[in-house]
């Protein structure tokens, strides 16, 4: 599984890192795989997702999702590879001049 974020257990550090990962827009809700052995942990898991990703719709603010060329053709795959990557940069730039304001002291929005 490439560019997926694992989390291990959906206790309240799980569940807080799941909630963080999304709201900064670091993965989309296909990238995060929760591991738990409480099956109600992993349906939270899910639910938090499914509400982030409506929430995101809501505001026109849904990252790109990169998708097979099987599914959608050779150009556009590429054309969402290519959005989601941008999309990305665009976001690391924002969180790394965030780290960069905040040398020297304070904490940063990671």
């Amino acid at each position: 599984m490439k560019t997926h974020i694992i989390v291990a257990g959906y206790g309240t550090t799980g569940r807080g890192a799941v909630e963080a990962i999304l709201a900064d827009g670091a993965a989309t809700r296909e990238q995060i795989v929760v591991i738990d052995q409480r099956s109600e942990a992993v349906a939270l898991a899910n639910e938090v997702k499914v509400r982030t990703a409506a929430r995101l719709v809501e505001r026109g603010a849904m990252p790109p999702v990169i998708t097979s060329a099987a599914v959608v053709g050779a150009d556009e795959s590429r054309r969402l590879f290519d959005a989601a990557y941008a999309e990305h940069a665009r976001r690391a730039a924002r969180v790394l001049e965030g780290a960069r304001n905040n040398e020297g002291g304070g904490s940063s929005s990671l």
